[in-house]
């Protein structure tokens, strides 16, 4: 999990930073959409998938060496590191407290967000709709600007009655409804309530929005509207109410840089050759991330390719097999006699580095699994991947280890 948030929150601030630098000033932002899309997705989709490297050959006698050392030194708890850290062991794990934290407040921005994209549903479901020049409206009673919402223009039902609705504010409107920005919204609200601890994904949501307001500027004017006068609609909109977060309506924040995105609409748009510096950036995070490095290949085939000389020894109250990073916990009082390692300790131990097939008399272990053992001795012994395969088939291609009780 941790390597996870490391390794998304790296593609997230690179891929930031690098759209900062090559498309802040572009006017090609249909694709600024794009990329900016594609990096958030990007960015939390790739380090979930991890190409494995375990297959690609390796010479024997480096492969001896390596193994030997990863198991060894990696693998292996010291007894000096097992005296060190027998006391932060037994004490409240962190990462529980972390995990319930995330999850209360993640809990409550899905709620909330859930609760807000109801009420606008119900309001647009509930409120009039009016026509409006080939234009169906839906009027709120609030005092507020023109947002739309995929396929609904909301606007107050004050303007509509005084007639004061302005045509290019309208334009701007039916740009975000045709051009379906709200989906780009969804998404990136979404992503925030699942990362809100991220400040890439606030950052991202910025750029995001900005771009939804380029365009629809940007549709406003090549529908015939006077580059001058739309900019003074503009101003004269930017101390009035604003909109529901989640919509999209106009941005006040903006309202300097969007005069000078209006300035330059005449100028041509280079896009080609800041896209060809954008893509390889992608291609070497997606390298970085989706390829597990070779010291992980060594130290998570070493229990598979090394195995002891004769059977370990352990006593435990309980033996746990993680599946988020494949550890086989002992848990309680433990005691353990197994290669370097020779300790007696209270509290969580894992010495058997990463495990893909665990037997326990006889019978394969599901993950996520927690076996009493009660203070019973258990022998454990450590499979080859070429023993594992003969005596257990497919389930064996990456190693085993072997556990069972001693009477």
């Amino acid at each position: 999990m941790i390597e996870y948030l490391l390794e998304s929150t790296l593609c997230l601030s690179v891929l930031y930073f690098s759209h900062v630098v090559l498309f802040r000033n572009s006017r090609n932002y249909r694709m600024n959409r794009i990329t900016l899309l594609s990096s958030v997705i990007f960015s939390l989709l790739i380090p979930v998938f991890k190409i494995s490297l375990t297959d690609l050959p390796i010479h024997e006698t480096v492969q001896k060496s390596n193994f030997y050392e990863a198991f060894s030194s990696s693998n292996y708890l010291s007894a000096s590191e097992i005296s060190n850290n027998v006391a932060l062991k037994t004490s409240v794990d962190i990462s529980v407290v972390l995990v319930a934290i995330y999850a209360l407040v993640t809990l409550i921005l899905l709620a909330r967000f859930v609760f807000n994209i109801s009420r606008l549903i119900m309001k647009g479901y509930k409120s009039d709709k009016m026509d409006y020049k080939g234009n169906e409206l839906t009027l709120v009673e609030e005092q507020i600007n023109a947002f739309s919402f995929f396929k609904a223009i909301f606007i107050s039902r004050d303007h509509y009655r005084n007639g004061t609705i302005d045509e290019m504010l309208l334009w701007h409107e039916m740009a975000h409804k045709q051009q379906l920005h709200s989906v780009d919204v969804i998404i990136i609200e979404l992503t925030q309530v699942f990362f809100w601890f991220n400040p890439f994904v606030y950052l991202f949501k910025k750029l995001i929005k900005a771009n939804h307001e380029y365009l629809a500027d940007e549709f406003v004017l090549k529908s015939g509207a006077c580059p001058v006068e739309y900019s003074n609609k503009l101003l004269d909109h930017t101390f009035q109410n604003r909109t529901l977060g989640f919509t999209s309506g106009f941005n006040h924040l903006l309202i300097k840089k969007r005069l000078t995105m209006l300035s330059k609409f005449e100028q041509k748009k280079r896009f080609v050759h800041h896209l060809a510096l954008f893509i390889p950036v992608m291609v070497v995070l997606f390298f970085m991330t989706a390829f597990t490095s070779s010291n992980s290949v060594f130290q998570d085939r070493s229990t598979n390719i090394i195995p002891t000389e004769k059977p370990g020894i352990f006593y435990a109250e309980t033996l746990f097999w993680s599946s988020e990073d494949h550890e086989v916990y002992m848990r309680g009082k433990v005691k353990v006699r197994y290669g370097v390692n020779q300790f007696t300790g209270d509290g969580s131990f894992a010495i058997l580095g990463k495990v893909h097939l665990l037997i326990f008399n006889g019978k394969q272990v599901a993950m996520d699994s927690s076996i009493a053992l009660n203070g019973i001795k258990c022998e454990v012994v450590t499979l080859t991947k070429e023993e594992a395969i003969e005596k257990y088939g497919s389930r064996g291609k990456l190693g085993a280890v072997e556990i069972r009780t001693v009477k």
